[in-house]
């Protein structure tokens, strides 16, 4: 996730920039949102050796694994103008989540965006203690009585990063987030996603989305490393600090 904080640093300086990926994760770690409370997000008996960072959007405790696919995309004032024309940024989070319904339709798992926020989600303290995938919020997906996509935004000024954790194949369990996912032994079998798998993958969700949003996509692979490393050695020294962009 600090490629995706990099490349919401990039979009606050150009308003033009427009940036979509896709990834899986190796090893897997647990994040929290911008504004959770550390010490009652999770139970911090039960880490273990599981990496726990703070997220630059908002949202709550989601637990990450190689079976997950994590999109971003990141929008600069223009392309953000663009697509709320006058309206609320809340429009942008509809449009993927048209577009990502569409996505998984092309992969045979029928799914609908919620409309309204669950109740759970509507109590203050559920910001706080109720992890991710305990509950629904507005244009999340549910497919079958379980969620399926998780999303967070963050804005700053007319710049947007939005991020989410695909669990087509189920939610994995762990321990500091008592109660949410599959426990090992059950009949939900959790696979890793492999490179080729999501290379071919990646084409289907960035036209799916792309078709939706109105922007066609291309493939590059920028040399990043270097920016990037530097800024995930900082998030890993601090990694429930609050992440404070501008």
């Amino acid at each position: 996730m600090a490629l995706d904080e990099w490349l919401l640093r990039q979009a606050l300086c150009d308003p033009g920039f427009v940036a979509f990926r896709l990834y899986t994760w190796l090893p897997a770690a647990i994040t929290i949102g911008l504004n959770q409370r550390a010490d009652v997000a999770l139970d911090w008996r039960a880490v273990g050796n599981t990496v726990v960072i703070r997220r630059a959007t908002g949202g709550r405790a989601i637990y990450h694994d190689s079976s997950e696919l994590t999109y971003s995309v990141v929008l600069g004032e223009d392309a953000t103008r663009r697509l709320c024309s006058g309206r609320s940024a809340s429009r942008i989070s509809a449009l993927i989540a048209q577009g990502l319904t569409r996505f998984l339709a092309q992969h045979g798992i029928g799914a609908e965006f919620v409309r309204r926020s669950s109740l759970l989600d509507q109590r203050p303290v559920a910001g706080h203690t109720a992890p991710c995938f305990a509950s629904s919020a507005r244009h999340e997906l549910v497919s079958g009585g379980r969620k399926v996509v998780a999303s967070a935004q963050r804005r700053i000024g007319e710049a947007v990063l939005q991020h989410g954790s695909i669990k087509a194949g189920g939610v994995a369990y762990h321990a500091a987030l008592a109660g949410i996912g599959e426990a090992e032994g059950s009949d939900l079998r959790l696979q890793s996603i492999d490179y080729e798998w999501l290379m071919a993958t990646a084409c289907d969700l960035f036209s799916a989305i792309g078709e939706v949003i109105g922007i066609g996509w291309k493939l590059t692979e920028e040399q990043t490393e270097e920016r990037v490393s530097l800024l995930a050695s900082q998030i890993m020294s601090a990694p429930l600090e609050r992440r404070d962009l501008h």
